[in-house]
C-alpha cells in the first residue's frame, strides 16, 4: 500500500503545480465579447501599471461607459486590422507570451501562436486578408504569415532567409513594408557599420516575393536623428502609395556642431518610386524637427491615411502634413496658459492637465484623449467624445497609463 500512497502525493502534488501553471497562463487568455452594431461606438482601450495591463473594452449608454475586460497580461501590444478585429499579443515575459486574432464583431477569439516576435505587416480590411511576420533576426530568418480576416486562419506564405538573399538581407525585418497587392516588399538596406552613426546612408531596395529577384530604387537616401537620441542610428520612413510606388523621405545632411549648436532640425524631401520604371519624383519638401529614430509613415488600414511619425496625415494631393485628429484638436498648455481639446470651435475641456495621448475614429466623429492632472504623476484619465453626445464621458481612471487604442463603429 505504501507505494500507492506514494504515487498518490506525486500525482497531488503535480495537479496543484499544474493548476498553479495554467492559472498563471490563463492571465493572458481573452474574453471576447461581441460588440453589436446597437453597441456601437466602442473604444478599445489599455489600463493599469506598466507590469499587470489590461485590455477593456467600452460601451456608451447616455452620459455613462460600460467597461468590459478583455485580457491582463503584463506586457499588451494591439493593432486594429479591421473595424472590429484586432492582433493582441500578450506578453507574461519579454521573451513569452501568446499572439491572438480577436474580432469582436463575431465574439471570436483565436489563439495564433506562443510568441513575441509576430506583429502585423500589412492588413487590407477590403482583401479580408493581412500579413503577420515573424522576425527571428539571431538565425537570419523572416517568416511572412496570412491570416485570413474571415476566419482566422493562418498560412505560411513566405520565407525569407540571409543564407538565400545573402548581402541583401540586410533591412529585411519589421521596418520592410508589404504592397497592397502583397507581391512586394520595400524595404531599406543600412550602408555603414559604424555606431553610433547621427546621420546615416540607405538604399531603397524592392523584393519580388514571386521570383525572390531584388532591384534598387534609391542608392541614396539620408536621414538624421535628434543629439537628444539614445539609438545608434535611425531609419527612413517609407510606405506603399499603391501596388506600384513607394512614397519615402530623404533628407538633406545637416551637421553643425554638436556641443555648440546642435541640430534640432532639418529639410526633409518627400518622394516617390515607381518599382516598374525605377523613375523618382519629388514631391514636396518641408523644414522639420528632428526625431530620434529617423521618423515612421504608416497606412491606416481602416481609411488608407499616411500618418507621419503618429501625429500627422501626409496629404499627398495637397502636399502638406495635417494634424491626423482633426476635426479634433489638442492645444498643449504653456505655463499659465491651459490645455485645450478642441471640437471645431467647441471647447471640450481647457485645465491644466496635460494631454498625454488621444484617438480619432476613421469615421472622424468620434474622438478619446489621455489627460494627466499632475505633473509629477503618472495617473491618468481616459475620455471620449462620442457623436450624438455633446460633453465628453469619462471612461477610465488609473494609477498609470491609460490609454485609447482604436474605435469599432
Amino acid at each position: 500500500m505504501r507505494p500507492i500512497i506514494k504515487d498518490l502525493k506525486q500525482i497531488a502534488v503535480f495537479l496543484i503545480v499544474a493548476i498553479i501553471a495554467s492559472s498563471v497562463f490563463a492571465k493572458d487568455r481573452l474574453h471576447c465579447p461581441r460588440i453589436r452594431n446597437d453597441r456601437r461606438p466602442a473604444l478599445l482601450f489599455i489600463q493599469g501599471p506598466q507590469d499587470e495591463r489590461e485590455l477593456c473594452v467600452a460601451c456608451f449608454d447616455g452620459k455613462t461607459a460600460y467597461n468590459e475586460k478583455i485580457a491582463s497580461a503584463r506586457y499588451l501590444q494591439v493593432n486594429q486590422l479591421d473595424n472590429a478585429i484586432f492582433l493582441v499579443t500578450a506578453q507574461r515575459s519579454p521573451t513569452k507570451g501568446s499572439v491572438y486574432a480577436m474580432d469582436l464583431g463575431r465574439g471570436i477569439a483565436k489563439l495564433l501562436v506562443e510568441s513575441t516576435r509576430i506583429h502585423c505587416l500589412r492588413a487590407e480590411p477590403g482583401m479580408k486578408k493581412a500579413m503577420l511576420v515573424d522576425t527571428n533576426m539571431g538565425i537570419g530568418e523572416v517568416r511572412l504569415i496570412g491570416l485570413n480576416l474571415a476566419n482566422l486562419e493562418t498560412t505560411l506564405r513566405h520565407t525569407l532567409k540571409k543564407e538565400l538573399l545573402g548581402d541583401r538581407f540586410n533591412g529585411i525585418g519589421p521596418r520592410m513594408k508589404l504592397s497592397p497587392d502583397f507581391k512586394h516588399i520595400v524595404y531599406a538596406s543600412r550602408k555603414s557599420d559604424k555606431v553610433p552613426e547621427r546621420w546615416s546612408e540607405y538604399i531603397l531596395r524592392v523584393l519580388d516575393l514571386s521570383t525572390m529577384k531584388i532591384e534598387d530604387l534609391d542608392n541614396n537616401v539620408g536621414v538624421q536623428i535628434s543629439v537628444l537620441s539614445s539609438r545608434g542610428w535611425g531609419s527612413p520612413p517609407f510606405e506603399w502609395i499603391n501596388n506600384n510606388e513607394v512614397i519615402y523621405q530623404d533628407m538633406v545632411p545637416n551637421k553643425p556642431n554638436e556641443i555648440l549648436e546642435p541640430a534640432l532640425q532639418a529639410l526633409n524631401i518627400f518622394k516617390s518610386v515607381n518599382i516598374k520604371t525605377k523613375k523618382v519624383m519629388e514631391l514636396f519638401c518641408k523644414e522639420l524637427r528632428l526625431t530620434l529614430d529617423g521618423g515612421s509613415l504608416q497606412a491606416n488600414p481602416l481609411n488608407g491615411k499616411l500618418i507621419y511619425n503618429r501625429e500627422y496625415i501626409l496629404d499627398l494631393e495637397k502636399k502638406r502634413l495635417i494634424p491626423k485628429t482633426m476635426p479634433f484638436a489638442v492645444v498643449p498648455g504653456y505655463r499659465s496658459k491651459p490645455t485645450k481639446i478642441l471640437h471645431g470651435e467647441v471647447v471640450l475641456f481647457s485645465g491644466g492637465s496635460r494631454c498625454v495621448g488621444s484617438c480619432v475614429s476613421p469615421s472622424k466623429k468620434n474622438f478619446a484623449y489621455s489627460l494627466r492632472p499632475k505633473t509629477r504623476s503618472l495617473a491618468e484619465e481616459l475620455y471620449a467624445k462620442v457623436q450624438g453626445l455633446q460633453e465628453p464621458i469619462k471612461v477610465a481612471e488609473g494609477p498609470s497609463w491609460t490609454t485609447a487604442i482604436g474605435w469599432i463603429e
